[in-house]
């Protein structure tokens, strides 16, 4: 693994914490403290408000140091309050450091800074990480998408996870048996965008967005602050969201029970760009300090926002780091899963690491290692986790209608027997179209909020019709045929007894699909599966639990399988020397053979087969083996007892263990 930089010694005053302790707001029982670092400012003034619909009810000056950090001491506790910084008597802002923040509801925002209290009665033990990462099971969600027809009459996203008595949440994510879930961003994000095909004031005019909105929330606005959009009060009677600042609250309460219930918690976070049309000063009077320029003087947009942050520059430096340590003190966040990593700069990973372990040596960091480079290699050398599109691209392939992978029986561009095998054992980077330096790095899975669900991946292979507009109905649509069913169960088997860190997106265990009706076209047929739902906070992307019925032995298996990896080491942590191959005419034939070493008390034995037509034999080595999966059920009890020679029909795969002879 590669050297660390050393990053002990700051090489930029913004940096030092033994001279800027914090930077925003600092609030005590009997003081108020404000820090910003604002270069360029000829004056700034905090404008303190008792009451966010009224004007200011006090204004004070603040002073500049050497470095051009503005900071004010107020010998007077100011929670509840809000807070706006005043420049240059012109430009008014909120502190983008802001723990929690108001906002209206356009697309401006109009943010406040609210000053709160982050004091929480935790109960859970800070952290639920394990030392080994290849112990967890992820599972990728959006926090309203699994609550939105879960039933809750609780008030809030946040706390409708919490609802026991109601579908979805967190009762659904125990019931299922993963230990870790992923959401997908909730900093506070500019959630509605300007209006459709209308030019604003400010010059913006979308022309992509005729719902105007942004669900996924990749547009942060506020590094350091919880979106309110699924707290409680979003829709408060001010009609400003966040009015009482009860996502902070909700948020904690929605961890520390995650906690308890031994999951742990992994935020998508975004850092390589910001968000781009609500008021926020490092989009704008300090955006030389936080964007980067291209040498033509025009913002970089390899983020394909247009703003892409400068991350090695100390200003946005200090911001991701205070950001990540605020995370991980103040809400006891587990992990990060780090958005377009590839454009965040070297030094930064490093300066991440070092931070965030200093806090919980075993922080899950994973990166998404692209974005102006395909990093993850490198990642792996510096110690992070990567997504492994290898292992999807792979395993599914990379466009139903043109480029499928193992399952469907057909290899991708430059793929071989070689890379297959390697990709199944953790893609290695000694090995074929390998990766990573230790199969820990690998952050295998199928399918995530980007592309088509895996679902409906394998529904457009097997159903051309679905490749454009339709007319069907959801009981059209959603039951898997008999050879998607199989195709199904097959990827799944493939993704679980692979060594590394699975993860699922959420709804992928029962086939969900993305089916768009949105919008009305009546000439087309109006109904489409869709790849791209990030604008859609609809039952595009809600999950409706009733869908597992359609589905429920897919549903089931992944219980099975999930239960499995639990209680099989082995399967997850198996390096090259614990994993072999067997030899096999037919290179769609896949057959594993894992010794379970120092992990496990088993060995395994593991069947894919690929082919649509050829039957599959395995040789069990000698003595009697526990059926696991016959690549209909999957359960941790045994189905049957095998030995000698088994065959495994084609489109099919089979899990066998049995005690190892160590």
């Amino acid at each position: 693994m590669k050297q660390m930089l050393d990053v002990q010694q700051p090489s930029d005053p913004l940096l030092d914490r033994s001279r800027y302790e914090f930077f925003g707001v600092k609030c005590q029982d009997a003081s108020t403290e404000f820090r910003l670092y604002c270069p360029g400012a000829t004056s700034v003034q905090v404008e303190i408000f008792t009451h966010i619909e009224s004007s200011p009810e006090a204004v004070f000056e603040l002073s500049a140091d050497e470095y051009q950090v503005w900071y004010i001491r107020i010998d007077k506790c100011m929670k509840s309050c809000w807070a706006r910084y005043l420049i240059d008597q012109t430009y008014r802002y909120a502190d983008p450091f802001s723990h929690h923040v108001t906002t209206d509801s356009s697309y401006l925002q109009h943010p406040f800074t609210l000053l709160l209290s982050d004091d929480f009665p935790w109960d859970d033990q800070d952290w639920k990480t394990p030392s080994d990462h290849r112990d967890l099971i992820l599972y990728e969600c959006h926090v309203k998408d699994l609550v939105a027809l879960s039933g809750s009459k609780n008030s809030g996203d946040y706390s409708k996870w919490l609802d026991e008595n109601a579908q979805g949440g967190l009762s659904y994510i125990k019931e299922l048996g993963v230990n870790a879930i992923e959401l997908l961003p909730i900093c506070n994000f500019a959630q509605q965008e300007p209006p459709y095909q209308i030019r604003t004031p400010e010059g913006y005019y979308n022309e992509w967005n005729r719902l105007e909105t942004n669900h996924w929330g990749y547009m942060t606005s506020f590094f350091l602050a919880p979106e309110s959009y699924y707290a409680s009060d979003s829709t408060h009677e001010s009609g400003y969201p966040g009015y009482l600042g009860s996502a902070s609250t909700e948020l904690k309460q929605l961890v520390n029970q995650c906690h308890k219930a031994g999951i742990s918690v992994i935020l998508d976070v975004v850092y390589n760009h910001s968000s781009i049309f609500d008021i926020n000063i490092i989009n704008d009077y300090l955006a030389t300090e936080y964007m980067r320029y291209d040498e033509s003087g025009h913002l970089m947009n390899r983020s394909g926002t247009g703003n892409e942050i400068k991350t090695e520059s100390p200003a946005a430096k200090r911001l991701i780091l205070d950001s990540i340590l605020h995370w991980m003190k103040e809400y006891h966040v587990d992990g990060f899963r780090f958005d377009l990593a590839g454009l965040l700069d070297e030094q930064l990973w490093d300066e991440i690491s070092e931070s965030a372990r200093s806090v919980n040596p075993n922080v899950i960091l994973i990166a998404e290692p692209w974005g102006g480079q395909y990093r993850p290699h490198e990642f792996s050398e510096h110690g992070w986790a990567s997504w492994n599109d290898k292992f999807r691209n792979g395993i599914k392939g990379q466009d139903p209608t043109q480029q499928n992978g193992f399952i469907f029986s057909n290899w991708i561009e430059g793929s071989s027997v070689f890379s297959l095998h390697n990709w199944l054992n953790g893609t290695h980077i000694s090995g074929a179209d390998g990766l990573f330096q230790d199969n820990r790095h690998a952050v295998n899975y199928l399918e995530s909020h980007d592309g088509y669900t895996l679902g409906d991946y394998i529904r457009l292979v097997y159903r051309p019709e679905l490749r454009s507009f339709f007319r069907y109905t959801d009981d059209e649509i959603l039951p898997l045929r008999n050879e998607e069913m199989k195709i199904a169960k097959l990827a799944a088997l493939a993704l679980f007894t692979t060594p590394g860190i699975p993860m699922i997106h959420q709804g992928q265990e029962f086939a969900n699909s993305k089916i768009c009706r949105s919008f009305t076209f009546e000439d087309e047929g109006g109904v489409f599966l869709d790849h791209n739902s990030y604008e859609k906070d609809d039952p595009t992307n809600w999950l409706d639990f009733t869908r597992i019925q359609f589905n429920l032995p897919l549903y089931r298996f992944y219980k099975g399988l999930i239960e499995i990896r639990h209680h099989s080491p082995a399967l997850r942590k198996a390096d090259e020397k614990h994993a072999h191959f067997a030899h096999s005419n037919d290179p769609l034939h896949v057959i594993k053979y894992v010794h379970g070493g120092i992990h496990d008390l088993f060995d395994y034995a593991i069947g894919l087969n690929a082919s649509t037509s050829n039957i599959m034999t395995v040789h069990l080595p000698g003595g009697f083996w526990e059926l696991l999966s016959d690549g209909e059920i999957a359960t941790i009890h045994a189905l049957d007892f095998k030995q000698g020679v088994i065959e495994v029909p084609p489109k099919q795969g089979v899990l066998l263990r049995k005690l190892s002879q160590h």
